[in-house]
């Protein structure tokens, strides 16, 4: 092979790449000069990146660093972050990315939980580094841009273990505080190299500019990086979300390939009308972390030029557990548009019911999940990890769903969010997603409260549109003969904006506290 010479993923040595500082190893031997991160117009050769890492590596080693130690990243996307999370990987660290959006004491806790003893932040969030030094006796502060600057003058050589854990990625704690999944190097690598093996024509390829934009506090974020970056493709990297930014950046470098979560997805399409604004390289869309609108979707596919994937999953799988491929979003009849695609490569998807057994095709249930990318538990949490194992390895989701005769998953919706009225089950998904086709409505979640008659009732909280009213009479008499009777909401509140955590899902538990006491 010549020097620049791109090569296939499809003629990969997959076997060579068995941690995450692999992928940066493997394409600094073999395509040196290829970039592999463009941030803010820098762009970064997988020569660069392998380097740096190199270079972080020891210099956490120096400063006392040991092998399964905790340390935390504090700062939004960019470019120096893929470095440190091969650094972690190759000098056998667990590195914890914070989420941006927390609030300093829930820092705090995720902090003290994994025993953080060095905390690494970017510019940006400096002041808030040091209020968390002050409140954490001994926690080290480090700035990314300083750290590995310098060329180590001797190389220890990189702890190749892909049982180790390398990540530790903290739930969005939505029904109480959030656990530290740990995650191994294979745990997050397992999925890629059997989808290359087997030819799975939509994969990223080294030709591919990945765009991304989902926070890497999230496994969407980290993950899809590294989609990008396993096959020896260009990452380009937008600090955060914002349309007008997205589009510029997707047209001026080339973006083929995006993830975005549904509302994010909304706000470039309403973007992309007000504008009159396109994008033309697109050749595929992935969206996933909460269910996505019929109405969004179709949106989207009459506005932009690309296929489209839908993607299942969770941190505690190392993101993706199922998959809608494109062929399956086109057609005049989409009988699988509504589910969640097939079983990832490498993995399995079944039901089983409260007890842990498994439920026939047809049947709903809880989703269980066995694969190579399960988490290896919950950080201290080892009653918390039981909960959620079933012997022979399958995770138990917390989702609720069914598999049909052809394979095919049918998420609804959370366990813990099934609504029970007059003893029947109502998914607050099924309900949102007809409320979204209502001209009035912009934005939407659908939750219960307690009923003195039916136990629980459908409450819908909406925002509007500019300009748009709405009435609890006219959405039930709009709704009726388009889903049963008592999946009809009974009471509706309207709010300026729904609150979501940084993945995009709504935190209906905010919701019911605020909402419940108002609509009484």
């Amino acid at each position: 092979m010549t020097v620049g010479e791109t090569p296939s993923a499809r003629t990969m040595d997959h076997d060579r790449i068995r941690t995450l500082w692999a992928i940066a190893a493997y394409h600094a031997d073999r395509t040196p000069e290829g970039v592999a991160l463009d941030y803010r117009g820098r762009e970064t050769t997988y020569a660069q990146m392998a380097a740096r890492a190199e270079a972080m590596d020891a210099a956490l080693r120096i400063s006392g660093a040991q092998p399964g130690e905790r340390i935390a990243y504090l700062g939004k996307n960019c470019d120096l972050y893929f470095p440190l999370l091969f650094a972690a990987s190759r000098g056998g660290f667990v590195l914890v990315p914070l989420n941006w959006r927390l609030a300093p004491d829930e820092w705090t806790f995720i902090l003290e939980d994994a025993e953080v003893k060095r905390l690494v932040h970017d510019d940006d969030f400096a002041d808030e580094a040091r209020e968390q030094a002050q409140r954490i006796p001994g926690l080290e502060l480090l700035r990314i841009d300083d750290l590995g600057t310098q060329p180590p003058e001797a190389l220890e050589p990189p702890r190749d273990d892909p049982a180790a854990v390398s990540v530790q990625m903290y739930t969005s704690g939505t029904t109480g505080r959030p656990k530290g999944a740990m995650l191994s190097n294979w745990n997050v690598i397992a999925q890629r190299a059997i989808g290359y093996r087997q030819g799975v024509d939509w994969y990223n390829t080294a030709e591919d500019v990945t765009l991304l934009l989902s926070p890497v506090a999230h496994i969407a974020g980290t993950g899809f990086g590294l989609f990008g970056l396993y096959p020896g493709g260009r990452v380009v990297i937008a600090r955060e979300f914002d349309p007008a930014e997205t589009v510029r950046l997707m047209n001026e470098t080339g973006v083929t390939i995006a993830l975005f979560v549904p509302s994010s997805l909304q706000m470039l399409l309403d973007y992309l009308e007000a504008s009159g604004e396109r994008v033309n390289a697109l050749r595929l869309i992935a969206y996933g972390a909460s269910p996505m609108p019929e109405a969004i979707l179709a949106r989207a596919q009459a506005m932009l030029p690309s296929g489209f994937i839908q993607m299942y999953g969770m941190t505690e799988t190392a993101g993706v557990a199922s998959a809608l491929a494109p062929e399956f979003h086109v057609g005049a009849d989409r009988p699988k548009l509504r589910s969640a695609g097939n079983a990832w490569p490498g993995g399995e998807v079944a039901v089983v019911d409260a007890a842990g057994h498994f439920l026939q095709q047809g049947e709903e249930g809880e989703i269980v999940v066995r694969s190579e990318q399960v988490m290896q538990g919950y950080w201290k949490r080892p009653e918390a990890t039981a909960e959620v194992m079933l012997s022979g390895g399958w995770f138990r989701t917390g989702d609720m769903g069914r598999i049909d005769e052809d394979g095919f998953l049918t998420v609804f919706d959370r366990v813990k969010d099934m609504i029970i009225t007059g003893g029947e089950n109502v998914y607050p998904a099924e309900v949102e997603n007809l409320l979204f086709t209502h001209p009035a409505i912009r934005d939407v979640s659908v939750i219960g409260r307690p009923s003195a008659k039916w136990v629980e009732e459908v409450v819908a909280v909406v925002t509007l549109e500019p300009g748009a009213s709405l009435t609890l009479a006219e959405l039930r008499e709009w709704a009726r003969g388009k889903i049963a009777g008592f999946k009809i909401p009974r009471a509706l509140a309207t709010i300026d904006q729904l609150p979501r955590n940084a993945g995009g899902k709504v935190l209906r538990r905010e919701l019911r506290d605020a909402q419940l006491a108002m609509l009484d």
